[in-house]
This record gives structure tokens, sequence and C-alpha cells, in this order.
């Protein structure tokens, strides 16, 4: 009995989270057509599984220099149909631009502030405002029936899982989603998926940014100005 030797190609990925992405996206059951993608923050590992797969899509990035593309992700970019929104000042300070109404996929994912000693555990305490905007971004520009994928890092934490309740009554279908390659005991790692937009009025979504405003007078705009009371 004659074995042949088989080669089986293995991806490896910019980054990790590359799998985070392929999960979902399994999930979602992606489709290779001419989708519009509005997202924000880390979203390479979301560009690099499209770029793998071949899936042509209209892609708007919204960005700052806290998490600026790396120049490995330039050439992924750069076989994409995709725009680069690049700010000076931090991504939740964008609340005044125009809502679209026409993305079919909102991919949300910036926790830009790094505790002092890197607890993870503070990650959501810190990142709060940035969470919330996520919320408003995804209802701001998504088309009915579109989908929304928020990263929220944890749910442990109560504002945390309001942000999640808030998200699902505005969909037909929200769940929270792990990817097998987290921890389950780690605060961490937490993504909502929610599918089928079912709209918002437009007093509904003035109240949710009236609630942003509150939020600002909470907590500090930039990294420095964080201090331990925020724990």
């Amino acid at each position: 009995l004659k074995i042949e030797k088989i080669i089986i190609p293995v991806y490896k990925p910019i980054n990790n989270n590359y799998f985070n992405i392929a999960e979902i996206a399994n999930k979602l059951q992606f489709k290779k057509t001419n989708n519009k993608i509005i997202c924000y923050g880390n979203c390479y590992p979301l560009l690099e599984y499209i770029w793998h797969h071949n899936i042509n899509h209209d892609i708007t990035h919204y960005t700052d220099n806290i998490t600026k593309q790396k120049l490995d992700y330039k050439i992924i970019t750069s076989g994409l149909k995709y725009k680069n929104n690049e700010y000076n000042f931090l991504l939740y300070n964008l609340s005044n631009h125009d809502n679209s109404n026409s993305a079919e996929l909102v991919y949300y994912n910036y926790f830009p502030l790094i505790p002092e000693n890197n607890l993870v555990r503070l990650n959501n305490i810190y990142n709060l405002p940035y969470l919330f905007q996520g919320l408003l971004e995804c209802l701001r520009n998504l088309q009915k029936g579109g989908t929304a994928i928020l990263y929220l890092g944890s749910t442990i934490y109560k504002s945390t899982a309001d942000i999640h309740l808030i998200m699902s009554d505005y969909f037909a279908s929200s769940e929270l989603f792990q990817p097998e390659i987290y921890s389950n005991v780690k605060r961490d790692g937490v993504y909502g998926i929610y599918t089928g937009f079912k709209g918002i009025a437009s007093k509904k979504l003035e109240q949710l940014v009236e609630i942003k405003k509150k939020i600002e007078t909470i907590y500090p705009h930039r990294s420095e100005e964080h201090t331990s009371e925020l724990q």
C-alpha cells in the first residue's frame, strides 16, 4: 500500500484576530456580493478576511492615529474597494457626521485605552464612551435588514450589558458570541452580533445621543487624562 504525501496549505494571518472574524463570518455566512460595509477602529482582521476570501465589498473605514494600519495591511487594502478616513482626534468625537442608513454591515471594534498595569478586567470601564459611540454608529448607519457586529469585550459589567440590551431592541435577532480561541475565564473576547435591523426613530436616536453627551461629561477624552478614579 503506497501512501501519497498530502500537502495541506495553511494560511498564516498577520494578526491572530483573523480567526475571530473567520468564526463570525462562518456563523453569518458572509456573502461574496457587492455589499457596503462601514467599519470603525481595529478593522484590519476583517479586511484581511475579506481580502483572503476574495469577497467583493465596498468598504469605508473610520480610524485615527491610535488604530492606524500597519504597513503589512497596506498591501491587503490596496486590493480592496476600500476608503480610509483617518482623523487626528479620537473616534468617538465623530458624532456629527451624516447618518448614511446605507450599510449592510457595520463592524465596530474600538478599545483604544489601556488601563494602568494593562489590567484587562478594566478595559470596559476605561472604554465605555467608545462602546456607546459604537452603538450609535451601528444604529445611524445601517439600512433596514442590516447586520451589526459590536466588540463588547465583556458583559460582566452592567454598563456593557445595557449597551447590548439597547442594541437588541432594534434588531430581529441578537446574541453574544465568544470565539473558541478566547478563554472563558478572561473578561474579554465577547462580540455582540445583531441581525435584521428594524430601524430607529429619530427621536429615539436623539435620546441616545443625549446619553452619550452625559457620558462625555463624566469620562475624559484622552488617555493621559484617565486616572484611578475611573476604577
